[in-house]
């Protein structure tokens, strides 16, 4: 069986000291359907660290403005 990283991007930092960083917030055995229905749960919930631009969340696996 499949093993899947639900992983957040987001921006760390302010200005000129900004930069990427990334979270795994869970980790699903199973099939990719069940690791996207995970994923579809976890992130109405989820509070990025810099909130400002939450409304532009993504879920990649998706490809849609939400999940």
């Amino acid at each position: 069986m499949a093993r899947w990283a639900l992983v957040v991007e987001e921006t760390v930092g302010t200005g000129q000291d900004r930069t990427w960083g990334s979270k795994v917030l869970a980790e699903v055995e199973g099939t990719r359907e069940e690791a996207v229905e995970e994923l579809k749960r976890l992130v109405p919930s989820y509070t990025p660290h810099h909130p400002f631009h939450s409304r532009r969340g993504r879920c990649s696996a998706t490809g849609t403005p939400t999940c």
